[in-house]
């Protein structure tokens, strides 16, 4: 689990109890983490497969707000987060393996200012992505979408559904997959 786990300004002492305090776990496609509703109250660490999060409105509909692969740590980062009943759901896309905790354990075991510290530098990577992404769903085509996306994240085109990736990208999956047939055909 060390291996997985790059954020250097932990302890090593922190580290060895984290890693005592995280339990592996195999996960089969499509078991839920998080229900939208539910109080979030697990760390996970990805070692294995792809996780998503997404929105479900009263109809069913799922609007996917974000994909996570081998190497992110998930968790809630604020009070509303962790204690206030979750605005969305969490679920893995593959068959994988999830290093998980629980959050009390987590929080009770890093001391105060490195918890601040990761949890700021999870904030600003998730922040940062946040507004790359609202950008470009305001001023790119859905082509330069998709080009980004294979150029930034290859691994979410090898391994989430087509579906999942046109509702990420803003799009419907039919226009994705003609865009996916003219990538393939220019040279």
């Amino acid at each position: 689990m060390k291996a997985l786990f790059q954020y250097p300004d932990l302890h090593p002492e922190s580290l060895n109890a984290l890693e005592s305090a995280f339990t592996p776990k195999q996960f089969d496609a499509n078991t839920t983490l998080l229900h939208q509703g539910s109080c979030w109250s697990k760390a996970y660490l990805i070692e294995s497969g792809h996780i998503r999060m997404y929105f479900l409105s009263k109809d069913g509909k799922a609007f996917n707000k974000n994909f996570f692969g081998p190497g992110a740590l998930i968790l809630p980062l604020t009070p509303s987060m962790q204690h206030e009943p979750s605005l969305f759901s969490i679920s893995c896309i593959g068959v994988g393996t999830l290093w998980q905790c629980d959050m009390q354990q987590f929080e009770a075991i890093l001391p105060e200012d490195k918890l601040k510290s990761l949890k700021y530098q999870l904030l600003t990577r998730l922040l940062d992505g946040k507004l790359q992404r609202e950008h470009d769903l305001l001023t790119l085509s859905a082509k330069q979408r998709y080009q980004k996306l294979l150029e930034q994240r290859p691994d979410l085109a090898e391994h989430i559904p087509l579906h999942h990736l046109a509702s990420y990208l803003g799009m419907t999956p039919v226009t994705l997959s003609r865009l996916r047939a003219d990538l393939k055909k220019s040279p």
